[in-house]
């Protein structure tokens, strides 16, 4: 079988090895080039003990390549650090890299720099056309896209969208960058009365300080820093003072986090094709809660490809989605640990 993935982020390139594993042929289209990162590799991101285990099963090539050592993991709100254990950390930049050696090791073929221009049905699957006249043939189509759902924009299709954070409204996400000395890694959780995310600082001495709020806020690197003290009192204020950030920080704006509610569609005359990462369940920059996700969505991806179930994958992969985000959202799973309002 032929699988073709749109999209070399997390999602698209787990997909795309789980796809190998399964015995399939898999291809990559990503229109970024080799060297570019995604934009949200500058906001901070965590890696649970299940996703690290999955992160292994999908690829033992990959180990803890990408990753930081285990940091201290605690929440900071009222002045006070409530550590709460240890949090592997990591890069979406270098996870992407780790991945990307991975599935070329597992035979994956990777096309970078496309830009889709057209997609079809074809009596046999799939037909995408990109620049330069090249033009890729699939029985299998996987958006990994991420919110800009190329896939499924090219069909001129707009899937319906269900909200499933307790945020009515849009939010901002800014991030800054630092260095400072590699001997404490750490990820706390902050929050002020308008203003709350996450300072990650690695063992490499790599700082991201990761804030957001609502649009009708102000979020400088000042109100960040103002927050954070607040949040932590006297130890994460002295911790700040030591780190100087660059000035500008990379802006992210989500309206929240929305899942596309394939069920109610009807799909039953389109080849085989399914939905992953963000294509699926669009999720804010908060915790890097979605590269999780995209592990789980690729191992049942397999799973399907071995049983000979390529047809049915649209709807599993929608259903599990459903079920497993229907009555809460992100900032609401992780409202005991982070403390966000």
């Amino acid at each position: 079988m032929r699988v073709l993935i749109i999209g070399a982020g997390v999602a698209g390139l787990a997909a795309a090895i789980c796809a190998r594993r399964a015995g399939c042929e898999a291809t990559v289209i990503e229109r970024r080039g080799t060297r570019d990162v995604s934009a949200r590799d500058a906001h901070v991101h965590r890696l649970p003990p299940k996703s690290q285990a999955q992160l292994t099963q999908i690829s033992s090539a990959v180990g803890q390549d990408g990753l930081d050592a285990a940091a201290r993991f605690g929440a900071a709100q009222g002045g006070a650090i409530d550590w709460q254990g240890r949090q592997s950390l990591f890069r979406l930049g270098d996870l992407e890299a780790s991945l990307h050696k991975s599935a070329v090791a597992n035979g994956v073929e990777l096309a970078y720099g496309q830009n889709a221009l057209a997609l079809r049905t074809a009596d046999d699957g799939w037909r995408l056309e990109v620049e330069a006249g090249r033009a890729f043939a699939a029985d299998l189509l996987i958006d990994a896209s991420g919110a800009h759902r190329t896939g499924i924009d090219l069909l001129g299709d707009r899937l319906p969208d269900v909200p499933l954070d307790d945020i009515d409204a849009p939010e901002r996400h800014v991030s800054w960058r630092a260095r400072t000395a590699a001997d404490d890694p750490v990820l706390i959780a902050w929050s002020d009365e308008t203003v709350n995310g996450l300072l990650q600082v690695g063992a490499d001495g790599r700082v991201q300080l990761t804030a957001r709020t609502g649009l009708g806020v102000g979020l400088t690197l000042e109100r960040a820093r103002e927050a954070v003290q607040t949040a932590g009192g006297d130890s994460l204020a002295r911790r700040l003072a030591q780190i100087r950030f660059e000035p500008r920080g990379v802006q992210h704006t989500s309206a929240g986090v929305r899942r596309v509610a394939l069920e109610e569609v009807d799909v039953g005359g389109l080849p085989p094709f399914a939905l992953v990462g963000d294509a699926l369940i669009e999720a804010p920059p908060r915790y890097g809660e979605g590269v999780g996700r995209a592990f789980d969505q690729a191992l049942m991806l397999e799973d399907l490809l071995r049983k000979g179930q390529a047809a049915d994958c649209a709807a599993t992969l929608a259903e599990q989605a459903k079920a497993h985000w229907a009555g809460y959202g992100v900032a609401m799973s992780l409202r005991p640990l982070a403390s966000v309002r």
